[in-house]
């Protein structure tokens, strides 16, 4: 999941872009937080890119943001994206923690 987000993210972000991933701890669950400098997500795009065989990219067989949803919510967590307001976009996946404060 996390290396589908990094490789989109940095797909993205294109030659001089950059790519930054951040792990917190909240209660109960771990959030890994993947931004990038793109363009961030096209309006029409951002309520179908987590449909199987989605794309917006010219190679690609649009299943990466839709298999890591489905292994995100397998384990009680999820993935969503959101366009930054001053540009890029922020992928964000959030695991439940196991009993010793690991991810599930």
């Amino acid at each position: 999941m996390l290396a589908n987000l990094v490789r989109n993210a940095s797909e993205a972000a294109g030659p001089g872009g950059q790519v930054s991933v951040r792990v917190t701890e909240e209660p109960g669950q771990v959030r890994v937080e993947v931004e990038d400098t793109g363009p961030g997500i096209d309006e029409a795009a951002a309520t179908r890119l987590f449909e199987p065989f989605y794309t917006t990219k010219d190679r690609g067989t649009g299943l990466g943001l839709a298999v890591s949803r489905a292994i995100a919510r397998a384990h009680g967590g999820d993935v969503t994206g959101e366009t930054l307001a001053g540009g890029g976009a922020r992928f964000t996946l959030r695991l439940p923690r196991g009993p010793a404060g690991e991810a599930t």
